[in-house]
């Protein structure tokens, strides 16, 4: 846990899919940046399509912490994963932004703080879209996790039972 004091860094509260098969698919794609990312960044950075590649490969790896609610894989539909950088926080964001809108039905839950820059933040993100976000970019104190208003909570409660998105 060290190093969330020391990077900035993007958690992922549950993330809800519609089925087991999906979540591990995007559990998948998650580690995966696209071609056009792959292509922007290389023109970006004057770099081989290869090189960025490879760069962007490790960047934007998202690995999973755990799987909620203590279900076997086979049935789980939500997940946990993590990923540290020290900066690039925009191309972290895009490959975010492009694995939800592959995954339409999928609804991202985004925590991303950076304790020493004293900031964090929330968003909802379902089909590439934002559908909500709460940002603290002027924390008093720093190596501290600012208290953020729980905007997640409306989207857990739909899921826990299984009510459809944005019903609440």
């Amino acid at each position: 846990m060290k190093e969330l004091f020391a990077y900035p860094s993007v958690h992922y509260a549950p993330r809800f899919a519609s089925s087991p098969e999906e979540i591990n698919r995007i559990a998948a794609r998650l580690k995966q940046p696209s071609s056009k990312l792959v292509d922007w960044v290389a023109e970006r950075f004057h770099q081989q399509p290869s090189e960025a590649a490879a760069s962007l490969a490790e960047l934007v790896s998202f690995e999973p912490v755990e799987n909620l609610f203590y279900v076997h894989e086979s049935v789980n539909k939500a997940r946990r994963f993590h990923n540290s950088f020290r900066r690039w926080r925009g191309i972290v964001e895009s490959h975010l932004f492009e694995v939800s809108e592959e995954f339409p039905t999928a609804v991202f839950l985004l925590k991303h703080f950076d304790m020493q820059a004293s900031y964090s933040g929330k968003m909802v993100i379902r089909a590439g879209d934002i559908i909500q976000n709460v940002f603290d970019g002027n924390q008093r104190a720093q190596a501290l996790d600012c208290v953020l208003l729980d905007i997640f909570a409306p989207f857990r409660a739909e899921w826990e039972r299984g009510l459809e998105f944005c019903s609440l």
